[in-house]
């Protein structure tokens, strides 16, 4: 949460939201802003309906069951969007980036973090994300890494810097 730094205004975009852990977060530290949480699973949409129900009623977040890639989002609907743990984009994330790109206002930020499967895996992760990100028109990429004991995370943040 810390690196994503919300605005209590804010529109936020959370990705793979799951059963909506850090969209609670998210959501209590919102005051006119809104989040959307989407997940491609029935079964997490669910899970995450029940547990944000207040912030549902209150309209600050809006649930979405769609895949990221098949998302049909306005254009610049969103001043920061976040993913944790989503390992499409350190793999093959160009349609995932698209979208991104159009519904992330300019100089929005998008800041995506992991907990890597294994050590090796942290080098992938970030040489893959940032590459993927400025292909896609995203700059100011940042990297960070913090470990405790031996969990590892993995955060990588960017501002949209389309024209």
């Amino acid at each position: 949460m810390r690196r994503l730094a919300a605005r209590p205004s804010d529109r936020i975009l959370e990705i793979g939201c799951g059963t909506g852990v850090a969209a609670n977060v998210i959501a209590a530290s919102l005051t006119t802003g809104q989040l959307t949480a989407i997940d491609r699973s029935a079964h997490a949409i669910a899970s995450a309906r029940a547990r944000l129900a207040p912030w549902i009623a209150a309209g600050t977040v809006v649930l979405g069951r769609t895949a990221l890639a098949d998302a049909d989002f306005e254009p610049d609907a969103f001043d920061r969007a976040l993913a944790v743990n989503v390992n499409v984009f350190w793999l093959e994330p160009r349609a995932e980036l698209a979208v991104l790109a159009a519904a992330i206002r300019r100089n929005g930020t998008l800041c995506l973090v992991y907990e890597p499967p294994s050590p090796a895996a942290v080098e992938r992760i970030t040489t893959h994300g940032e590459a993927a990100l400025r292909e896609h028109g995203f700059d100011r990429v940042r990297l960070a890494r913090e470990s405790s004991g031996e969990d590892a995370l993995v955060s990588i943040s960017a501002r949209n810097a389309r024209r």
